[in-house]
C-alpha cells in the first residue's frame, strides 16, 4: 500500500492538471509491419480511419512526433538515416545518419543514436553535438535515448556486456543526463531489464516496457517508476507490452502488446485500468506516439 501511494497522488494530479490544459488529441502515429514491411500509419484514438503515410517498406521501429512534424529513420542494407517530414507525409528530408531518433518537445531538437553514442541535432540540421558516447573500453553502450519534457535532459539505458540478466539481455542501468553539461545527474537500477524509457507529461515518473523474474517465472508488463524516490508500480502484465506513450495530458497511455498472435495497439488509463484494444490488423502495429494539437 506504501508503494501504491505516491502514484496514485501522481495519478490524480496529473489528471487534474490536465483539465486546464488542450483538448486530448485523437489521432495516434505508430509503425505497421507486414511480411517485413515496415510503414508509418497514423489513426484516430478510437481505431477509425487509419491512414497510411509512408510507402518505403524500410521504416525503423521507433518514431517521434510534435505537431506536424514527425522524425523517422529508416535502414538499407545495413546503413541507418534519419529523416523528418510533415504528418501528413509531405516534405519528406534526410537529417542525419542514425536511429532511435526523438523530437524534443518543442519540436526543434532531435536526439539519436549514431552507433558510437547519443547525438543531439537541431530539426534545420545545425547544432550538432555528441552528449555522450559508449564506453571506450567496450564495456558498456547506449540505447534508447528520450527526452524529458522541459527539454534539459534526456533517459536512457546503460548496457553493459558483460552483466548478463536472468531474461538473457544485458543489463541495463537507467541514466538521466543534463543536456547542457553533458554530464550524468542521475543512475539507478529499475530492478528489471527496462526497454525505452519514457517520460510522464509533468516529468514526475518515467515508464518502461519491462522484463523480470518472479516467483521463477518470466513476467513482462509495463512498469512506472517514480523519480521521487524510485518506488515503482507494475500498472499492466502479460502480452509482453511493447514501446508506448502517454497522452498529452497524461491520462492515457497507448501501448503494443500481443493479442490474437499479432502485436496491436491498446489503450488505457495511467493506472493501468480501462484497457481497450484499437487495431485488428493481423500485422505488427507497434511504437505508437500521441499527436499534440
Amino acid at each position: 500500500m506504501l508503494l501504491r501511494l505516491p502514484f496514485a497522488l501522481l495519478i490524480t494530479l496529473l489528471i487534474l492538471s490536465s483539465l486546464c490544459g488542450n483538448a486530448q488529441s485523437d489521432r495516434i502515429l505508430f509503425v505497421g509491419c507486414k511480411n517485413k514491411v515496415c510503414d508509418i500509419y497514423v489513426i484516430k484514438s478510437d481505431g477509425s480511419g487509419e491512414q497510411q503515410l509512408t510507402d518505403e517498406g524500410t521504416i525503423g521501429p521507433y518514431l517521434s512526433v510534435h505537431k506536424d512534424k514527425i522524425v523517422y529513420y529508416k535502414c538499407n542494407k545495413g546503413s541507418c538515416s534519419i529523416y523528418l517530414m510533415n504528418l501528413d507525409g509531405s516534405e519528406d528530408m534526410k537529417l542525419a545518419d542514425g536511429y532511435s531518433a526523438q523530437l524534443s518537445y518543442n519540436g526543434k531538437r532531435v536526439v539519436y543514436m549514431d552507433g558510437n553514442g547519443i547525438c543531439v541535432i537541431n530539426t534545420d540540421g545545425t547544432k550538432f553535438n555528441r552528449i555522450i558516447s559508449d564506453d571506450a573500453d567496450g564495456n558498456w553502450y547506449c540505447k534508447h535515448p528520450t527526452w524529458s519534457p522541459d527539454g534539459e535532459r534526456i533517459a536512457f539505458t546503460k548496457n553493459f556486456k558483460d552483466k548478463v540478466g536472468a531474461d538473457g539481455r544485458p543489463v541495463a542501468l537507467i541514466t538521466i543526463l543534463d543536456v547542457n553539461s553533458t554530464k550524468v545527474i542521475r543512475e539507478f537500477d529499475p530492478n528489471c531489464n527496462c526497454r525505452p524509457a519514457v517520460w510522464s507529461p509533468d516529468s514526475s515518473m518515467l515508464g518502461c516496457s519491462a522484463l523480470w523474474i518472479e516467483d521463477e517465472k518470466f513476467k513482462a508488463g509495463i512498469r512506472l517508476i517514480s523519480l521521487n524516490d524510485l518506488s515503482y508500480q507494475t500498472i499492466i502484465e502479460g502480452g509482453h507490452p511493447e514501446m508506448f506513450g502517454f497522452s498529452p495530458d497524461g491520462i492515457n497511455i497507448v501501448f503494443s502488446m500481443y493479442a490474437d498472435e499479432s502485436e496491436e495497439l491498446h489503450i488505457m488509463s495511467a493506472d493501468g485500468s480501462e484497457v481497450k484494444r484499437i487495431t485488428f490488423n493481423k500485422r505488427r502495429d507497434f511504437s505508437p506516439q500521441w499527436v499534440e494539437r
